[in-house]
């Protein structure tokens, strides 16, 4: 055994002194992954990280503070980094925060900040001259909150008319669908994306197309799907507000990946390193089975592995390992 980990740890070394890239900039993230252990994956990604700053690389996607613990309060953070004009550290901050929502089921004070989120995105990506990004964002929050009012004094003109004209083009001009919501027990209030819609049971005709997050609440008991709404479709909806969730007549969305879905990790990961404009990037996930640990690495360039080792093996073991395959 003792043999093993000198193996190990001179294999390590000896990674650590191929990775020529140095001066580069490097996404690093993690991959949401089913069943992922997320405890051990973030502590991966950070010895990770400090391997590669180590060999002068610029890694960005990991974050230097503790997470917030509401989109709320990751905004104002994001805000604070925008107003000592480091708009690429805010873009990364709403990013995670809003990757964070994605990945879980939001509580309702969350969905009703994720308007606020992409305008302020949009704005971050205007001042960065990314005027695609910045265009995806405010369709995203008129698509989300058309009744969202953006603030004079933190927003120039422009964009704010940016958000109007978004608005028009996704409400006045859009594809629809119509969506029809029931609920055991009746008479809960709907939400979607975080704003009130009425009460079940509830039809909504000409919502926008995509993909759209449903809360119901009624008393202290709570639903939440998030669904996709198809263009021409009538689509009907019943939940349980015990948390048991009916069938539906209609797909629903998650980014959340089994280890075999290696394309939906893949366009995963170019998508995320698109949006913080990244050229190289590495995804990093991490499931714990009963008798070994699986690690799931996947690039932007390069070929994307499986690691399976003894569930015994130490995080430093698979940081030498993980150099060794990607050098």
């Amino acid at each position: 055994m003792k043999l093993f980990y000198f193996f190990i740890s001179l294999l390590f070394l000896l990674s650590v002194a191929s990775l020529t890239f140095a001066g580069q900039t490097l996404l690093l993230t993690p991959l949401p992954l089913k069943n992922g252990d997320v405890e051990k994956t973030t502590d991966l990604l950070r010895r990770l990280q400090t391997l590669f700053e180590k060999e002068n690389w610029k890694v960005v996607g990991m974050s230097n503070t503790t997470p917030a613990k509401t989109l709320a309060a990751a905004l104002e953070i994001a805000q604070e980094e925008q107003f000592n004009f480091n708009n690429k550290r805010a873009i990364e901050i709403i990013h995670q925060a809003l990757d964070a929502i994605d990945q879980s089921s939001p509580a309702l004070v969350d969905l009703q900040k994720v308007a606020d989120a992409q305008l302020f995105l949009a704005y971050c990506y205007k001042n960065e001259g990314q005027t695609d990004l910045m265009n995806r964002a405010l369709n995203e929050a008129a698509r989300f909150n058309p009744s969202l009012a953006p603030n004079e004094v933190l927003f120039p003109p422009s964009l704010i008319q940016s958000f109007e004209t978004a608005k028009d083009h996704i409400w006045a001009q859009g594809h629809f669908g119509t969506l029809m919501i029931e609920s055991t027990p009746t008479g809960a209030e709907v939400f979607i994306n975080g704003t009130f819609k009425g009460k079940t049971p509830l039809r909504i005709d000409r919502y926008p197309v995509g993909i759209h997050h449903l809360y119901l609440q009624l008393g202290g008991t709570s639903a939440y799907k998030k669904i996709e709404i198809a263009e021409g479709n009538n689509s009907s909806l019943r939940l349980k507000l015990s948390g048991v969730r009916e069938k539906s007549t209609f797909a629903t969305s998650s980014k959340t990946f089994s280890l075999s879905d290696k394309k939906g990790q893949t366009t995963w990961l170019q998508q995320r390193a698109q949006e913080m404009h990244q050229s190289q990037s590495l995804g990093v996930g991490l499931v714990s089975k009963k008798s070994e640990i699986m690690v799931v690495i996947t690039r932007s360039q390069g070929k994307d592995f499986i690691l399976k080792v003894p569930k015994s093996t130490s995080n430093n073991a698979l940081v030498g390992m993980i150099a060794e395959k990607i050098k």
